[in-house]
């Protein structure tokens, strides 16, 4: 009985042995991946041919939304504020670049503040572009931006004034 005992531990021994050592050799398998660029010659320009404008606004005594759509359509959202006769117009943005390239096109996120040189403001936020989002077959492609305007109750009269950013990138 003694020898079948230190058999079996023998026999356990090296089968945990070889066990070890197949672990350590184990089944591998190698890939291969290609890793790529392309490098354009035609980088991407933007530029701003028409300013954003919501045109001749009265006041209300109600706090007011205007929104201009990037078809360049003014609408009184809410409130009371009277939209004049100068109706204005969505922004324009040409851009040239790469021909048939797909672009994306970053607006603000954050309200943008306007102000009448003084210590009046307004803000204008919720912009939206009509963006194709590819550059045609001959390198340019344009689009129009719109906003909404947040006019105060009873909004000092003034000419007012800001900048926002649009980014575009292939």
């Amino acid at each position: 009985m003694f020898f079948t005992k230190q058999f079996n531990r023998a026999g356990l021994a090296v089968t945990a042995g070889l066990a070890v050592l197949y672990a350590g050799q184990g089944i591998a398998a190698t890939a291969s991946a290609t890793a790529s660029a392309t490098i354009t010659d035609a980088p991407i320009t933007i530029t701003s041919s028409q300013p954003l404008s919501f045109g001749d606004i009265g006041a209300g005594s109600a706090v007011s939304v205007v929104d201009m759509t990037p078809a360049g359509v003014r609408s009184l959202e809410s409130g009371d504020a009277t939209l004049g006769a100068a109706a204005g117009t969505s922004g324009v943005f040409d851009l040239t670049g790469e021909p048939s390239k797909a672009y994306t096109v970053t607006l603000p996120a954050a309200p943008v503040t306007l102000s009448d040189g003084g210590t009046n403001t307004m803000t204008v936020d919720s912009f939206v572009s009509n963006a194709s989002g590819t550059i045609n077959a001959s390198g340019i492609d344009s689009f129009n931006v719109g906003a909404k305007l947040q006019v105060g109750a009873n909004q000092a009269a003034g000419s007012y004034s800001g900048s926002f950013s649009v980014e575009v990138v292939y």
